[in-house]
């Protein structure tokens, strides 16, 4: 079977060897996507609907930013990734990873798909100017690789480019897309209140980010047709038709080196918009004068809307990028086999290309790629003592099926989570639906300013399951004292 080490290295047997220089370029731009990047607050869904995370939280609503108890709060580092595929497998993802971690492509004939997202936060800060108005702001890297494929059909027993063929001759159309983006971004938002009186309160607030973009791949083919000749031996395999275009930002390199210092001194400033609203329907219940000194907790629900990610990273086409069309005659599995068995770079790759087809354009100016633009609908309750429940669904509002448009997308659909959480201490268990079908059972857990979890803890039981899931950790701040657990408070003495 093959294997795929994270450590970079690519084991692939027989005639389907790739040179090891194009394999360490592809392998550079991958790396930019996924940790120079963003996988809600963006897949930190154990705290979703919490007013103890202020600094965080403003990535699911900013209008949350004011219903939070502290005066302020500071994420002093969080990341998150999240991986999703049905083409790989892994042993135990995410709780077996190390450089040394081993996935195997899954056997099967059927459309495959991968979603890939990582965050990191730096700094992020909320302060409230006082009870009616908050701010918070901060530096974030995010990035989104996605990619999906028509019906495909490998087993482990394939040796190459003729042996790929054969198993996918009958009657099979080939198509394929990938978008990846990520990028860096600062951040400023500003919460406010619109009413406030003894039934409810009703908060918005909104965010804008200053962008400038890292990283950005596209590829798109169509139509490619497998034909096997009638009769003669060796068999003969015909790829037929095709259209394909395939770009990435300057700032990868010229296809042929790749430099880091590249990512900023290339790129492009971008902006995104987040805008969002929150009610809260307050306790009519009787409240001690210790309820009446925390009454920012004090709610039977609360109910957030938002739309996140409003916006487009840009950027300018790299040297190699290329929109291909109509295969020449006779293209067969071996004269593809020959022409990119040694490629060692893009510039080399579109050498070959050019060899095979009749049209061959190279891509110029700009290209967008459009943010994963959503919008989430949000339903926090208060059960009893320290137990709240809450719900959340989220709808990307691009689609993407148009191969004019390129777009990352967010993979949350449905998080339910049922949450005990203390000042201090917190308990989380999100169960989560995503949009490939996926089913999740998490687990979190805050201790102080300490907050780690897990998106699937189904992944402990599997050695060699489909990657699904992910994990996330955060490091919070918060004023010492600031305010008293809520639960049995009726216990202390009052303060006069």
């Amino acid at each position: 079977m093959e294997r795929i080490c994270m450590s970079g290295c690519f084991s692939i047997p027989g005639e389907a060897k790739i040179s090891y220089h194009m394999k360490y370029k592809f392998i550079s731009i991958l790396a930019v996507l996924l940790v120079g990047n963003s996988v809600s607050a963006q897949h930190y869904s154990a705290f979703n609907g919490s007013d103890k995370f202020g600094s965080l939280s403003v990535y699911n609503n900013p209008s949350s930013i004011v219903n939070t108890p502290y005066k302020w709060d500071l994420t002093l580092f969080g990341t998150q990734f999240t991986a999703i595929s049905n083409a790989l497998r892994g042993k135990n993802f995410p709780f077996y990873a190390s450089p040394k971690s081993k996935f195997s492509i899954a056997n099967g004939n059927y459309a495959r798909n991968a979603d890939i997202n990582y965050n990191i936060k730096l700094f992020n800060a909320r302060y409230s100017i006082n009870k009616n108005q908050a701010i918070a702001f901060g530096i974030n890297f995010k990035g989104y690789t996605q990619a999906s494929s028509s019906r495909i059909n490998y087993n482990d027993s394939i040796k190459g480019a003729l042996s790929f063929l054969s198993f996918n001759e009958h009657d099979r159309i080939l198509h394929v897309r990938l978008a990846g983006s990520a990028w860096m971004e600062l951040y400023g938002t500003y919460g406010f209140t619109f009413l406030n009186n003894e039934t409810g309160k009703l908060t918005g607030g909104a965010t804008l980010k200053i962008m400038r973009g890292m990283a950005g791949v596209f590829a798109s083919a169509d139509d490619v047709g497998i034909e096997k000749s009638s009769g003669g031996d060796p068999t003969v395999y015909n790829i037929l038709n095709g259209n394909a275009r395939y770009g990435y930002s300057s700032n990868l390199g010229d296809g042929s080196s790749f430099s880091g210092a590249d990512l900023f001194s290339h790129s492009r400033t971008g902006f995104a918009v987040d805008l969002g609203v929150e009610y809260i329907i307050k306790t009519q219940a009787v409240t001690s004068v210790y309820d009446q000194e925390n009454e920012k907790n004090n709610y039977e629900w609360k109910a957030g809307f938002a739309l996140l990610d409003l916006g487009s990273n840009q950027f300018q086409f790299g040297s190699q990028s290329r929109h291909i069309s109509s295969l020449k005659d006779n293209t067969t599995g071996s004269v593809f086999q020959d022409k990119f068995y040694s490629v060692k770079n893009f510039a080399l790759f579109n050498d070959s290309i050019a060899t095979i087809v009749n049209d061959a354009k190279q891509l110029s100016g700009t290209f967008n790629v459009a943010n994963p633009a959503r919008a989430v609908i949000n339903v926090d309750h208060y059960i009893s003592g320290n137990f709240y429940v809450n719900g959340e669904l989220s709808f990307n509002l691009v689609s993407g099926k148009n191969t004019n448009n390129i777009v990352v997308k967010e993979s949350n659909l449905i998080t339910i989570t049922p949450r005990w959480e203390s000042k201090k201490f917190g308990f989380y268990a999100p169960v989560q639906f995503t949009q490939h079908g996926n089913f999740w059972i998490g687990g979190a857990i805050k201790a102080g300013p300490l907050l780690i979890g897990t998106h699937n803890l189904l992944n402990i039981f599997s050695n060699s399951q489909y990657l699904s899931g992910g994990a996330y950790l955060a490091l919070i701040l918060r004023p010492s004292g600031f305010i008293k657990d809520p639960h049995n408070r009726q216990y202390d003495c009052p303060q006069y």
